[in-house]
């Protein structure tokens, strides 16, 4: 069945008739749940005693069970419920709220309480013997590791001590924490009876949308960073997506140093991120204020084991068949020529009402540990466009400021410089961001994002999501997706970091009165990307927050055009756990000066006013 749902799953996905909305899975500490970062936890429950006899299947007191549970744990005050489902030999119930113990403590009484009242008015048939009780199920997962970047994980400290991990020359080095993705095995059991839950699922609407959508929108994946040593007893292709079985129970930690002290002192117990429902959101409309404290790990029972060859081939193949599906729009209406037609509308001299040359304001957003940059007519309070749009996730989530500014509406042109998510998970803030233009690179895309796309036809939204496959110039400027490594040509891109986009453009400075250059690198490799982009630069936003900047110490930084006014930026968040930025000497070295450095940490917010030629 598994194999069969992968093969299925993501077909007739055409981007041009996509409608946006969001996943991405983050670990943050304090979570507000009408800013959107939900994701739906699973509590599968069974009998304690299976032997025992006359027990009848649950799925004849599926009524019952429905019932004590949704007037548990759903009312108007604690509107985080999902759904419950109940099958022959267990039952389980989905919320987008880690349940602490104690609301979980005594629901098997309660629960059985329930049952016992049931056979007596009639409503059910009398469960034969009384001594039958119910447990916790442990979740079947199918664990995903893609493929190890350590570039990503440069400097990357969760656990609060100073660590390293070299990378310079040494490309095959492994980072020491690695991110996976689970999903769960017991919803890919029966494709018709996944699709037949996804039809059910209330915040689908009834657009005319493929199955697979519908299920890739119902479907929960689960992401977390864990330590490569619980990998010690299987084997890792490096390069290559590795899919494994495991078992285990999420649990929920009382306090951030419970969570801290279990991730670090113990290799089976793994902090879990959540994901978005976009529709779960915009429905709480304001409902719950509540700030909710998540300290969700996976506590695992037993062996990590390598899965069948057979789901490692339909899963490698569902990703295969994502990406092209997504790229195959491009043969019906070039996405290239629609996005270079929409950007020089933009940037090509429009004229305000009153017939001069409308001032625009690029902004280097103070976002914490994270990247977005925008462009917006003074005239207007709304940027027309972001290059990347990212908030801080996971164990940087504390680096993200109080206060953040980044409006945006229906047109509004976001591009995604990598999927990576402190470039994009904005939009877990913002559910109007649904309603923008997305422009994506053409990379690996995980399921968490696929998730994203698969939601994009759900719901009012009324944005849609493209790919970039090729080097994009248009008047005033030019966005690259090169992957092809200058130094040594024959090398196979390896990172999300190696296969991005970056985007310069050529303005003139309404302070320094001339035209200049602006180079936005995203995280991109410097190696991969061409010369005729970062040369004679006046304005650059370093890659990867002033971290590493490539897959050798042979690579050449981009240059000043003039070292006495060129201006660099750093885009990162105070005290975060990647160390950030790590390469400033190296700048200077390259004729960066100190005193043109501008970083968001401390100088807030860069801007500078422009106009177009």
């Amino acid at each position: 069945m598994f194999t069969s749902f992968f093969e299925k799953e993501l077909n007739r996905l055409r981007s041009k008739n996509s409608h946006n909305s969001s996943v991405s899975a983050m670990i943050k500490r304090r979570i507000e749940h009408e800013r959107g970062t939900l994701m739906a936890f699973i509590y599968r429950y069974e009998l304690r005693d299976k032997e025992l006899e006359g027990m009848p299947e649950l799925a004849g007191y599926e009524e019952v069970i429905e019932t004590m549970i949704t007037e548990k744990f759903r009312n108007e005050e604690n509107n985080y419920f999902k759904e419950v489902n109940v099958e022959s030999d267990y039952f389980e119930f989905k919320s987008f709220k880690a349940i602490e113990r104690k609301e979980l403590r005594g629901m098997g009484h309660r629960l059985k309480s329930a049952l016992e009242k049931a056979g007596l008015v009639g409503r059910v048939q009398a469960i034969p013997n009384a001594k039958y009780g119910f447990i916790r199920k442990p979740q079947d997962f199918y664990l995903i590791v893609y493929p190890a970047e350590a570039t990503e994980m440069e400097g990357f400290n969760p656990g609060g001590k100073n660590r390293a991990i070299q990378h310079e020359g040494a490309e095959e080095d492994s980072p020491c924490w690695i991110e996976v993705e689970l999903i769960d095995k017991a919803i890919l059991k029966d494709e018709s009876t996944l699709l037949e839950k996804a039809k059910e699922y209330k915040f689908l609407t009834n657009k005319n949308v493929g199955d697979s959508f519908k299920k890739g929108f119902y479907m929960d994946v689960l992401e977390a960073y864990v330590k490569m040593d619980c990998f010690s007893e299987v084997k890792l292709e490096k390069g290559e997506i590795n899919i494994f079985s495991l078992e285990g129970y999420h649990r929920y930690a009382d306090s951030k140093e419970e969570m801290e002290n279990l991730i670090n002192d113990d290799k089976n117990k793994w902090e879990l991120g959540r994901c978005t429902d976009v529709e779960y959101v915009r429905n709480l409309k304001g409902k719950l204020s509540e700030v909710d404290k998540l300290f969700s790990f996976l506590s695992l029972k037993g062996k990590i084991v390598e899965a069948s060859n057979e789901v490692k081939v339909a899963f490698k193949k569902s990703i295969e068949e994502f990406r092209e599906e997504v790229v195959e729009a491009d043969k019906d209406e070039s996405i290239k020529d629609k996005l270079k037609d929409n950007l020089k509308a933009i940037f090509q001299s429009r004229l305000s009402e009153s017939g001069g040359k409308r001032l625009i304001t690029f902004c280097v957003h103070n976002v914490g540990q994270a990247l977005a940059t925008s462009f917006r007519h003074n005239d207007s309070d709304v940027p027309f466009l972001y290059f990347d749009f990212g908030i801080p996730n996971k164990f940087n989530s504390f680096t993200k400021p109080a206060n953040i500014n980044m409006p945006v509406k229906e047109g509004t042109i976001i591009i995604v410089s990598h999927i990576h998510e402190d470039h994009w998970t904005r939009i877990k803030d913002d559910p109007s961001a649904y309603d923008c233009d997305w422009y994506i690179p053409d990379q690996l895309i995980r399921k968490g994002f696929q998730k994203v796309l698969c939601g994009l036809n759900q719901g009012n939204s009324k944005g849609a999501i493209n790919m970039i496959t090729a080097d994009l110039a248009f008047q005033k400027g030019r966005i690259t997706a090169n992957n092809i490594s200058k130094i040594n040509p024959t090398r196979i891109a390896k990172s999300h970091h190696e296969t991005g986009l970056t985007f310069r453009l050529f303005v003139y400075d309404t302070i320094r009165q001339e035209n200049i250059s602006i180079l936005i690198a995203g995280d991109q490799d410097y190696d991969y990307v061409i010369d005729k982009q970062l040369k004679n630069l006046d304005i650059l936003v370093a890659t990867h927050h002033g971290g590493e900047y490539s897959w050798t110490t042979r690579c050449i930084l981009p240059k000043p055009r003039d070292s006495n006014v060129s201006v660099i930026i750093y885009s990162y968040g105070k005290q975060n756990k990647n160390n950030h930025p790590s390469k400033e000497i190296d700048y200077r070295n390259a004729g960066w000066r100190k005193a043109n450095e501008h970083h968001t940490a401390k100088d807030n917010n860069f801007e500078r006013q422009i106009l177009l030629n």
